[in-house]
């Protein structure tokens, strides 16, 4: 988090703040409807220890990283024109590391955390305060590509080692994500350059 120095780190989250809320649906009217309404988006998506809003399908949690709000976000943050980062250095998109991903994670939890009381209280992002979460995120992206490295980096890519990961990607969940991944790997397979299902005789 620190190596991306903090002119960097602010342009991210002002970006990421302004794509989660119209991403996951946050409103500001203050209205108590609305506040009851935030909070839950909230807890569907993160408790305090543990993190949903990745997943395709948030209740189920499965499709690991294919929630579309995150796919959107990294659109919207890193390749809206030829200033943004994703075009300026693209050694870091393409493909995109694992450093970067779990980076783009833990702001999209600050930002998401800033909600947990109905109400967007904008804090700001720390090393300290946010560490423990890049280091999840990190292990667990790790421990992703290790179920395929084939689909993941094609999906993603790259793999970075990590001292001291502490994974939350286990159980039935890094069961569902490897069953994900071997299936991406055959449907990727059995369709020709231009996206056309291949026939064989």
């Amino acid at each position: 988090i620190k190596s991306c120095g903090s002119r960097v780190r602010g342009t991210f989250l002002k970006d990421v703040r302004n794509e989660v809320k119209a991403q996951f649906g946050f409103t500001d009217s203050g209205s108590a409807w609305q506040v009851a309404k935030n909070l839950t988006i909230v807890e569907s998506l993160i408790t305090e220890e543990w993190y949903f809003f990745h997943y395709k399908d948030v209740k189920m949690q499965t499709g690991y990283g294919d929630n579309p709000a995150i796919i959107n976000i990294l659109a919207a943050v890193c390749f809206a024109d030829e200033t943004f980062f994703g075009v300026v250095f693209p050694t870091e998109f393409k493909p995109i590391t694992i450093k970067t991903i779990a980076f783009l994670f833990t702001l999209i939890y600050h930002c998401i955390k800033e909600w947990s009381t109905g109400k967007q209280i904008k804090a700001k992002f720390t090393e300290v305060k946010n560490a423990k979460h890049y280091k999840i995120f990190h292990a667990d992206l790790l421990k992703w590509t290790q179920l395929n490295e084939v689909a993941t980096r094609m999906k993603r890519g790259g793999v970075v080692i990590v001292n001291d990961p502490m994974p939350q990607l286990q159980g039935e969940a890094e069961e569902d994500a490897r069953k994900e991944l071997e299936a991406y790997t055959r449907d990727t397979e059995s369709k020709d350059d231009n996206g056309q299902e291949c026939e064989y005789d």
